[in-house]
């Protein structure tokens, strides 16, 4: 209770000093500016807080927290998104470069069977169909 006792008369000062310092009596009818209690001072120094003060600055933190990852992660993804877009056109271009038609010209080239498995699929086999045939393989078998 010590400390109890110690706080109000902390509070009773600084109201009184308070109070004098207005040029007023402090039980006077008119009331002095309000003082901010000792007791209200500790709770927003840190070392008392309220659970709702806390679950507020960790929301808070977290809010902040999900917001950089997203954001360092999406930019991370857009870096290697670029790169991959650069690699790819520089790959299409050496490809460009190569002659891959001395396969078809050539007579030692493999036969191929491509096997292509078709259970209930009756509205896209013409499709698939046409699109093997439309290899271009000097010898090629298309089962199904």
């Amino acid at each position: 209770m010590e400390n109890a006792d110690l706080l109000a008369k902390l509070e009773d000062e600084l109201h009184n000093s308070r109070c004098s310092r207005r040029k007023r009596k402090p039980n006077s009818r008119t009331r002095c500016a309000p003082v901010l209690s000792v007791r209200k001072r500790s709770q927003f120094s840190g070392s008392h807080r309220s659970p709702g003060d806390l679950v507020i600055r960790l929301l808070d933190v977290l809010n902040h927290t999900l917001f950089w990852y997203y954001l360092a992660s999406n930019l991370a993804y857009l870096v290697m998104l670029l790169i991959a877009l650069k690699t790819s056109a520089a790959h299409q271009r050496r490809l460009e470069s190569h002659r891959l038609n001395w396969i078809a010209d050539t007579p030692m080239a493999p036969p191929i069977t491509l096997i292509a498995p078709a259970h209930n699929e009756e509205s896209s086999i013409r499709v698939a169909v046409r699109n093997l045939l439309e290899l271009d393989y000097p010898e090629l078998e298309i089962m199904w």
